[in-house]
């Protein structure tokens, strides 16, 4: 079952030509503050809470080889919040933000009990799929007039749709409520058909583990699924997937996670799940199922690719990132802070935290099961998405792009391309996309409350 991996290491190398920018789209970027962004996680302004200082979360639209703010996508600046969750649905072409207030341990133990219900938790909806304008939806729980516990999860395909787990009713235990990209809540019965999964990350370097589907392992050695909270009550699952009666006898396993599956995809990739994750354990083993001959293979990668993207049904992509587990021999935070702001501008945002990074990013091609890594010219670099044969990435403060060569299954640096250059915006960019919409005005970004 193992798989023979060609491998290919390109550095980086000199800009060969200017972006040269569609006419009939626009490119777009969104600049984020994001708790889910381990180069953000141990900053000092998000862990303290007599910061009042506000982190802008911005829009900005491509306008010759500069940026233009068109909007900030706070659901209200002037809200002390953070955004939990920043998801990006590019089959529909919509983002799912997601923000709390502000919360901090020491505001726990003064207050738990008496202020904490009172947090609330917003919902904001950026659609770019039409051709008239972007427009921009907005909620938050105390205007919700539905009764659930908040519980943000997993993406799944229902009806055609692509919908995104909120919450789980108070009262029926086996329905949960989900939002979709019109901002509208639904109700349904807990999905557990794994054709209903929708599980597809991003590749840039932001821990997406909330996107995966876990099966746990039980005692038999098969994998379970269920409603409750009583896991001795869990059927065997209808997927068993890769996962083998000797693991019941494996302390090592405690059940088996989808990476990568839609309803549309050629492959379905997982791996089995460690209970414990131990400095030695730094090659990861997938699981990948070809759905066309129903066949089982396996491919390894490093233990900092633990998220990927999927490209034309064929390739894998993803960022390196270690976690901080992995990084005891590191600068120390405080160094790494004071180090920091020599080269990055906080007039936006925070200070990235880049001890998790490793300066790279790779493709993986499915079929020739071909491997290739970037090596970019500065440890702040990764890859956002590739979008019609182009790889875009950012090393630094430079957003960049490259082609696919799908005769190698490789990078071509040869057609490397500079996209936008921006020392005090770019280095907060993980996200972009294409939309024919025209922006031009804050105004013409419409809100529906």
């Amino acid at each position: 079952m193992k798989s023979i991996i060609l491998s290919f290491t390109i550095v980086s190398f000199l800009i060969g030509s200017v972006f040269s920018q569609n006419p009939e789209k626009n490119l777009y970027f969104i600049s984020s503050n994001s708790k889910d962004a381990v180069t953000l996680m141990y900053s000092r302004y998000e862990s303290t809470w007599d910061d009042t200082r506000i982190l802008y979360n911005c829009l900005w639209k491509l306008d010759n080889d500069t940026l233009a703010l068109i909007d900030t996508l706070n659901y209200n600046p002037k809200i002390k919040t953070h955004i939990n969750k920043l998801i990006h649905q590019q089959e529909e072409g919509w983002f799912l933000i997601h923000e709390q207030d502000r919360r901090d341990w020491r505001y726990y133990e003064s207050h738990y009990g008496s202020e904490y219900n009172k947090l609330l938790d917003y919902f904001s909806i950026l659609s770019y799929s039409g051709d008239d304008s972007l427009e921009l939806k907005k909620m938050n729980s105390k205007n919700i007039p539905l009764d659930f516990n908040l519980l943000i999860g997993s993406s799944y395909k229902i009806n055609g749709h692509i919908i995104y787990r909120v919450g789980v009713d108070k009262e029926k235990v086996n329905y949960f409520y989900y939002i979709n990209k019109n901002g509208e809540i639904t109700h349904h019965y807990r999905p557990w058909d794994i054709n209903e999964f929708f599980v597809k990350t991003e590749a840039s370097a932001l821990e997406r583990t909330y996107q995966r589907n876990r099966y746990p392992g039980g005692k038999d050695g098969k994998l379970k699924a269920g409603h409750s909270e009583d896991f001795d009550s869990f059927q065997d699952a209808d997927f068993q997937g890769p996962y083998f009666f000797k693991d019941k006898y494996n302390d090592k396993y405690r059940g088996f996670s989808l990476k990568y599956h839609t309803s549309d995809s050629r492959y379905l990739i997982g791996k089995k799940d460690l209970k414990v994750v131990e400095i030695k354990d730094s090659i990861i083993t997938y699981w990948v199922l070809d759905k066309i001959n129903e066949k089982w293979d396996t491919f390894c990668l490093h233990h900092f690719y633990p998220n990927f993207n999927a490209y034309n049904e064929e390739y894998i992509y993803g960022t390196g990132m270690n976690f901080t587990s992995y990084a005891y021999d590191t600068d120390t935070i405080i160094h790494l802070v004071g180090k920091n702001t020599k080269y990055y501008s906080d007039s936006i945002g925070l200070i990235p935290m880049i001890q998790t990074l490793t300066g790279k990013f790779f493709i993986y091609h499915l079929p020739t099961k071909t491997f290739c890594e970037f090596v970019g010219s500065t440890i702040d670099t990764e890859v956002i998405q590739i979008i019609d044969d182009w790889i875009y990435y950012r090393e630094y403060d430079e957003i960049r792009r490259m082609k696919l060569d799908h005769v190698f299954h490789k990078f071509d640096p040869g057609t490397i391309e500079l996209v936008v250059k921006d020392k005090y915006k770019v280095p907060l960019i993980h996200h972009l996309f294409f939309s024919k919409a025209k922006a031009l005005k804050k105004e013409e970004l419409y809100l529906r409350n």
